[in-house]
């Protein structure tokens, strides 16, 4: 479990810091603003990459957590979008659509440094699962499982999806969602939460047990039926902030479709202009490769909510060794036909020209 978990992050931050550096150094040969906010962006994106690879080493810790979601989930896209639009744009919107990145940038620090975090939230693997008098393991299971599914298991946390997912619940039978409750999710007369929730609903919680993990409870009524254990997370994930104490995962949707568009679209953009003048086509090529990595994360972060697990780590590499090859094949310096500098510019022509 160690391996991936830690290779695959770590190689993402290490190319992240190589690709980073490299854009940087054509920036200060330049000073052209796009390159040095394309710049941020990888190296923010490195940041996250790094957290991940630290979580795998060391285990968790909130400041790791923090910089990693902060970094990767929120930051990371937004900011290479907006090296993008700096690009392409025209004053006075680049430099209103920079100031007003700043400020969600800022925002979202506040979002992600205020939001209470459960560990256990983020793991998908489940230990024993322990039954009050007169409740069998299978019973807790059921009864957990019915209470926090959701329409098609769609956009549900990570130890909810396991637990649903133990427990045999057909999402196809589910029709609403559950209540988010502090620290947990309600259903009915059915609550289930770690023992933080218990607090909240002002039951004690019982006695520590031997038993390897964190409980996630489940009550009915007033009652504890019983514990499912959630054993520690093998890669991190959001799940982890409790959504009824922040806003950061609702705005991180935000930052992601606005950094996909800029980038992804930018790219799409000038490989289309590039095709159409029939010329400079390794810088064709070049933007078919940085719209296709910029949208390998999306798939990535999909096939994660579905559960299948390391397929944000192996997203996010394949992702940035693509955007990087299209980088250096659309900034090569061996093109035998200048592109007119007629109209606006598109990535690889006139200002992205960066290898000059």
């Amino acid at each position: 479990m160690l391996l991936p978990s830690l290779l695959l992050p770590g190689l993402t931050a290490a190319l992240a810091a190589v690709f980073a550096a490299g854009v940087r150094r054509r920036w200060h040969h330049n000073r052209r603003p796009y390159l040095l906010l394309w710049a941020i962006g990888i190296g923010v994106f490195g940041l996250g990459s790094a957290a991940e690879a630290a979580f795998a080493l060391a285990g968790w810790n909130p400041v790791i957590f923090r910089l990693y979601y902060l970094c990767g989930a929120i930051l990371a896209a937004a900011w290479l979008g907006q090296g993008t639009v700096q690009l392409l744009g025209r004053r006075p919107w680049t430099q209103i659509s920079l100031a007003v990145l700043l400020l969600l940038s800022l925002y979202g620090v506040f979002e992600v440094a205020r939001a209470q975090l459960e560990p256990a939230f983020m793991s998908r693997r489940i230990g024993d699962v322990i039954g009050s008098p007169g409740t069998s393991p299978v019973e807790v299971l059921r009864i957990a499982g019915s209470a926090i599914a959701t329409p098609n298991g769609a956009l549900m946390d990570a130890w909810a999806r396991a637990v649903a997912d133990k427990a045999g619940v057909d999402y196809r039978t589910v029709t609403t969602s559950p209540e988010s409750i502090p620290y947990g999710l309600r259903r009915g007369d059915i609550t289930v939460g770690p023992e933080r929730m218990l607090a909240a609903l002002e039951i004690e919680a019982p006695r520590p047990t031997t038993v390897e993990g964190t409980p996630i409870y489940v009550v009915q009524g007033e009652s504890i039926r019983g514990s499912i254990n959630m054993l520690s997370a093998v890669e991190m994930n959001g799940s982890a902030i409790v959504r009824s104490t922040s806003l950061a995962r609702s705005i991180t949707p935000i930052f992601n479709i606005y950094g996909t568009l800029g980038l992804a679209g930018g790219a799409i953009y000038s490989a289309w202009l590039f095709f159409r003048k029939r010329t400079l086509y390794h810088r064709m090529l070049g933007n078919v490769l940085i719209a296709t990595g910029a949208l390998v994360p999306a798939l990535g972060g999909t096939l994660s909510k579905a559960g299948f697990s390391y397929a944000v780590q192996v997203s996010n590499l394949i992702g940035i060794v693509v955007i990087y090859a299209g980088f250096i094949q659309a900034t090569r310096t061996d093109a035998p036909v200048a592109l007119p500098r007629a109209g606006r510019p598109s990535l690889g022509e006139g200002g992205t020209e960066i290898g000059k």
